[in-house]
């Protein structure tokens, strides 16, 4: 005798109900050749994309007379391990009548030693691994910061909770007045602004007959073809978006 079983990696296996050895295994679904699922299937590489939104920044400057003793950065050091992680600097400027201000706008902000991208805000991207400081000038004041830099150059492996979760939050997709309501929205259900991740995963993975994460083939899942169409109302997010969004579900699955 034997018996059929499915798993969640899209195979089905024979088994000898006897033994209990698995006798022939085989995909549910006939797959295409890689070259057809290259032409057909959506940009789904590892390259980090962030979408090109650039505001331009109103000039700040100190009230007229105002003098500064020193300049204090946050955080003291910064040291990333992951090709997604960055650092948000704050420049703090105390000025010599003992009053502080937020000159992080202001400031001239520069790597030394080592590769980054730095925006007018402060932000600070690593390009390449390895050591250096981080230059702070307002004035005729200055300070540095340590910064240590690796795993730039390890494959991308996003994490449900930290890199689907906030682009399905953007969306609104876990909102009330979506599918994070009391009876979902369509058919499908989330859990209310993502409270329970492993209730959602359930979810996108196993309901609808595992329609929703093709696990065989992840870029043609529903959960994409339903959100990149053009009558879909995310579109014109994915396409200020670039890849990144697509790219870490997929990667995710």
């Amino acid at each position: 005798k034997t018996i059929a079983a499915a798993g969640n990696d899209g195979r089905v296996r024979l088994l000898d109900v006897t033994t209990g050895n698995i006798t022939k295994e085989f995909v549910s679904v006939p797959l295409a050749d890689a070259k057809t699922l290259a032409e057909q299937a959506p940009d789904t590489n590892d390259h980090i994309v962030r979408a090109d939104v650039v505001k331009t920044l109103t000039p700040e400057a100190l009230k007229k007379g105002a003098k500064i003793a020193s300049l204090e950065v946050t955080p003291k050091t910064i040291k990333l391990g992951k090709p997604t992680e960055y650092a948000q600097l704050l420049v703090t400027a105390k000025m010599t009548d003992g009053t502080t201000a937020d000159v992080t706008r202001m400031a001239k902000i520069t790597a030394k030693g080592i590769e980054a991208e730095i925006s007018q805000r402060g932000l600070v991207r690593p390009k390449s691994d390895g050591k250096g400081s981080i230059a702070i000038t307002v004035g005729q004041q200055s300070a540095s910061v340590p910064m240590e830099v690796s795993g730039t150059k390890v494959a991308f492996t996003p994490d449900y909770i930290h890199d689907v979760m906030p682009v399905l939050s953007k969306l609104g997709c876990t909102a009330g007045t979506c599918h994070g309501s009391k009876e979902g929205k369509n058919g499908f259900k989330l859990s209310l602004r993502g409270y329970d991740p492993y209730y959602d995963v359930t979810a996108f993975t196993e309901e609808l007959w595992s329609r929703r994460a093709n696990v065989a083939s992840p870029s043609h899942s529903l959960m994409f073809f339903g959100v990149i169409s053009r009558e879909s109302i995310f579109a014109p997010f994915f396409k200020a978006s670039g890849a990144s969004a697509l790219a870490t579900s997929a990667r995710t699955m």
